[in-house]
């Protein structure tokens, strides 16, 4: 039930460009600033009532509800909705449990990384599901990048010169990158291999697949980035003294320096030993994903199945219950995705009354995301552990 859940959110990853694309009529409500202001509240500034809006670079749009725009609150719901029903379903349901044997190690099975990147695991060659998922994740990532490169190659504006068309380019690397960062992780938790039925080495080939892919993306897109500033004289967009917008391009240069940091820590994973390599390689994730969230906000949406996952496992992890069976890991799954959206409306909420205020800047906004990402984080993590304990056997 739940690999099903997984298979929604690849799907819902690959229509939701097309669609949003294709509902182009209804503006800044599925458009707006960058193209994802339908999502983060941001309006074109020439629709602000306001002298200091119009100014601005963007107009922030009031929500319907708890802060989210019609978008975002059906983007939402679609994404972790079908997730948490089927987390929930398969938690409940399921008679024959599917319980893990203790590996005398002193931490719950659960948790045990050896599905993890520090293990050095062997893909089993009789199994056909990683060659599938390759196959399967190429043709999504052709997908994810094609669909925006040729809506952008299209604009007369991308076809002024070269120096343009790779601006298009690297911009339409975004999308690629944004998924691969949303999905990257998502699997990595100790419960989940048994409850989608896959060894071991299957997830740890995925993962490692998904990630050298996602440095690539992060290449084409920030180096491509990086070198447009520069032959147009505008690395002063970094200069975050002039513009709090300009945050936006900083902590997308911290995020691209810590993705290329990942490279490194990968390549000399045998050097470093498992154990400081999982060390390094979580802090490194966590950190990354909180920057690149501040850096691209609808990641608040997108992460909410990984950091609940991982903060179910997490919760798993500290009860060292050798006999606590995957089935209510899936309970406290669900949950725990419960909790994460929670906090995040709460965070957005609170983002929305500051944004209303008349002193409102183009700094502040910036810390919303991440401090959402991370409360959603915390809230999962709490209520996961309180079930885990319940649960447990």
């Amino acid at each position: 039930m739940l690999a099903k859940a997984f298979c929604w959110l690849l799907f819902c990853s690959a229509v939701y460009e097309p669609l949003r694309n294709s509902l182009h009529n209804l503006n800044n409500d599925v458009g707006g600033v960058g193209g994802v202001g339908g999502l983060t509240n941001q309006w074109n500034p020439a629709w602000c009532k306001t002298e200091s809006g119009k100014t601005g670079a963007y107009c922030f749009h009031d929500g319907i509800i708890l802060g989210l725009t019609p978008l975002a609150l059906v983007v939402l719901l679609a994404w972790t909705g079908p997730l948490t029903v089927s987390a929930l379903y398969q938690g409940v349901s399921s008679r024959k449990s599917i319980t893990i044997v203790d590996t005398g190690s002193g931490t719950s099975p659960l948790n045990a990384s050896d599905a993890g990147p520090g293990r050095e695991t062997q893909h089993s060659p009789e199994s056909e599901k990683f060659p599938l998922f390759r196959i399967a994740w190429v043709a999504l990532s052709a997908l994810w990048f094609l669909v925006p490169a040729a809506a952008y190659l299209a604009s007369p504006f991308y076809q002024t010169d070269f120096w343009h068309a790779m601006l298009a380019l690297t911009i339409a690397a975004a999308f690629p990158l944004s998924w691969h960062l949303s999905f990257v992780a998502l699997p990595m938790g100790g419960f989940v291999a048994p409850l989608l039925g896959w060894s071991r080495s299957d997830i740890a080939a995925c993962h490692k697949f998904v990630g050298f892919s996602t440095i690539f993306w992060a290449g084409l897109h920030g180096g491509g980035e990086l070198v447009y500033l520069a032959s147009q004289g505008m690395l002063n967009a970094l200069d975050v003294t002039k513009s709090g917008e300009n945050l936006l391009f900083l902590f997308g240069l911290i995020a691209f320096i810590l993705l290329g940091g990942h490279l490194v820590v990968a390549l000399v994973r045998r050097k470093l030993g498992p154990e400081k390599f999982r060390l390094i390689h979580k802090i490194m994730a966590g950190v990354l994903l909180l920057v690149a969230a501040a850096h691209w906000w609808p990641f608040v949406f997108f992460l909410i199945p990984a950091t609940a996952v991982h903060a179910t496992s997490l919760a798993s992890g500290k009860l060292a219950v050798p006999s606590l069976d995957a089935s209510s890991s899936a309970v406290a799954l669900a949950v725990a995705l419960i909790a994460d959206v929670m906090a995040v409306c709460f965070i957005w909420t609170l983002r929305q009354s500051y944004m209303r205020l008349q002193n409102a800047n183009l700094y502040v906004p910036f810390i919303f995301p991440p401090l959402a990402t991370l409360s959603g984080f915390a809230a999962a993590h709490i209520v996961a552990l309180g079930v885990t304990k319940k649960l447990r056997i």
